[in-house]
């Protein structure tokens, strides 16, 4: 949404197609986005029946076309279609190609890329990498490949909200440091290492909570919260569930530091939210915008496992002056790097290069 309403205040004419799937709230865009919506029909591949004239009516119009994702039916039919009519365009994977979401399902995957996906990717005027981690992965499948970050919106990274705001939202935070995780409580996460790695890094320090923000399955939830009362710190881990708007960003301004020891993540949106609320962060080495927060000084990253986890944590909360300084490189590097003004104007120089033939734009991996 912020990268598309982004390129539209450039002056670009932005037109996005998708299905309904997912969506529970209305999806609304600014700068007249285009936006035309299709019942998906067979959730598991996204399939819907009048997509394909669709497409046919509209690409024709379009000077080029980028493509989200991988693996479902729309972005298969779209790349088909670009081909058929002689249409460039880009596919976007979203970090499907890294080893982590390969190796889920893989007989499944080797089958559909050999059938569908490889068509898609080789027919590609470029792949679009969002950190250089994920651009390694590209270009076995497509020499063309640019790096060009995700895009947060001028609401994300604009102003500095209220440190104390969140503490009168959530009283059992009142008076007291704490840990964030923020995000779908999800097993590729690995929240229960951020529990472990509290509990071994602050099990003699009561003053410090550990906060888990995010939906999760009811099954796992029940594994979590049975974690928290076997390790007997029920009373210092706060599970808020959802949250949303600007209570996001008041949990990121707010917390100590922001960890996610993820086994896989695209990009990192919710670590570049964390940084553009000046929160040191400490990622895994396994999320694609490491890369960033090491050069920035921003953060720590690590080995995704509990003694890894449990170290960076007793370094950043012992060091009040070195976490602060994190947070400002945090910052320093969101506004830099990644607002969606920047994002744009980068990503629509690549595309300006593949419509003349040519790979002037720096974004190019050569």
């Amino acid at each position: 949404m912020a990268l598309a309403n982004a390129q539209a205040s450039l002056g670009l004419n932005i037109s996005i197609v998708s299905t309904d799937w997912g969506l529970n709230t209305p999806v609304s865009f600014s700068n007249g986005v285009g936006l035309r919506l299709f019942p998906c029909k067979y959730a598991k591949w996204r399939w819907t029946p009048s997509l394909k004239k669709h497409l046919r009516r509209q690409l024709v119009k379009s000077d080029i076309v980028v493509i989200a994702g991988l693996w479902q039916y729309p972005t298969w039919i779209s790349a088909k279609v670009c081909r058929e009519i002689g249409k460039p365009y880009i596919v976007s994977p979203h970090g499907m190609l890294d080893p982590w979401p390969m190796e889920q399902k893989t007989w499944k995957k080797n089958m559909y890329i050999r059938c569908f996906e490889k068509q898609t990717l080789q027919g590609a005027a470029a792949l679009h990498a969002m950190a250089a981690g994920e651009a390694t992965h590209c270009i076995k499948w497509n020499p063309s490949v640019f790096v060009v970050p995700g895009a947060v919106s001028k609401d994300v990274c604009g102003r500095l909200v209220d440190r104390n705001t969140l503490r009168t939202r959530y009283p059992a935070l009142e008076n007291r440091k704490y840990v964030l995780f923020l995000g779908r409580l999800h097993p590729k996460k690995q929240p229960e290492v951020a529990i472990l790695a509290f509990y071994k890094a602050f099990q003699r320090d009561s003053g410090i909570m550990l906060m888990m923000a995010g939906p999760c399955e009811l099954e796992y939830r029940h594994y979590l919260q049975g974690l928290v009362d076997k390790l007997g710190i029920g009373s210092r881990v706060f599970f808020s569930g959802l949250i949303n708007g600007e209570a996001v960003k008041e949990a990121y301004r707010s917390a100590s530091v922001f960890v996610l020891p993820s086994l896989h993540e695209n990009f990192g949106f919710a670590v570049v939210e964390a940084m553009a609320q000046e929160c040191p962060v400490i990622v895994s080495d396994r999320i694609d915008v490491a890369s960033f927060i090491v050069s920035a000084a921003a953060g720590l990253v690590i080995a995704p496992d509990v003694d890894s986890l449990a170290q960076a944590l007793a370094t950043i909360l012992q060091n009040p002056d070195a976490s602060s300084r994190m947070g400002e490189n945090g910052r320093n590097l969101v506004l830099t790097h990644f607002t969606s003004d920047k994002v744009a104007e980068e990503f629509t120089r690549v595309c300006e290069d593949i419509l003349a033939g040519k790979k002037s734009s720096p974004a190019w991996v050569t």
